[in-house]
């Protein structure tokens, strides 16, 4: 579709302020063409500036920056952040292992585990695609927090495919099942890039070789959890 037809459709308030490199190329064009009225044009930013009206921007339109660094990553937030993202998680299943406990989570005592993918080590995809101005080094990855949980020397780490990267021959396989007892894969796609607006991928499919590498992962005898 042609810019200045992109332009013309974002016509309702709420998409003004989504378009701008569309509205900023064609908007005064569209408007002395008659193809968007200019009453329109003033309904629509009438609605934009009562919003800011309302919030006060105009009355203290900037704010202190001193208090960023007091405000960001205050221990209550991140604990709530930390209880909201738990009450997000979707268990599909959760099968039980030759001992009659289920997999998750995870046992302290495991004697070793092999962590698969992208995103397992990955703080700034982690985040998704509205991190804003956040850093993804402030981000506790899954790596992190098993090696936190086991130590380091029973986590060990294969990304295994890239967030893009086009199907190649299979090469020699990342771990053994008789070395790992149990794996975990944290496969998906890159936030930053992959999701939003003007992102967003048209398939439902894991991107890259994410695909092959879990088929890799099934093939083995090694106890499972995948996380998408």
């Amino acid at each position: 579709m042609e810019q200045p037809r992109r332009a013309k459709l974002c016509k309702p308030a709420w998409t003004w302020t989504w378009s701008a490199v569309f509205i900023n190329d064609h908007l005064a064009s569209l408007v002395r063409s008659g193809q968007i009225l200019e009453a329109d044009l003033e309904d629509s930013v009438r609605h934009v500036l009562r919003v800011k009206f309302a919030l006060g921007l105009f009355e203290n339109p900037y704010a202190d920056e001193r208090k960023e660094s007091s405000a960001m990553l205050q221990p209550e937030a991140v604990a709530l952040a930390r209880e909201v993202a738990e009450h997000s998680f979707v268990l599909l299943k959760n099968d039980l292992l030759a001992s009659a406990t289920p997999l998750l989570p995870l046992a302290s005592d495991v004697k070793s585990v092999v962590l698969i993918g992208p995103l397992a080590d990955d703080g700034a995809a982690m985040m998704g695609s509205w991190g804003g101005l956040s850093d993804g080094r402030d981000v506790v990855t899954l790596r992190a927090a098993l090696n936190q949980k086991l130590g380091e020397s029973r986590v060990h780490y294969a990304k295994g495919a890239e967030f893009l990267q086009r199907p190649m021959r299979k090469s020699k396989p990342l771990w053994t099942p008789q070395k790992f007892r149990c794996s975990h894969s944290w496969l998906g796609e890159n936030g930053p890039e992959m999701t939003g607006e003007a992102a967003s991928r048209a398939h439902l499919d894991l991107p890259g070789r994410q695909e092959q590498l879990l088929e890799a992962v099934a093939a083995t005898e090694t106890c499972r959890a995948n996380r998408f």
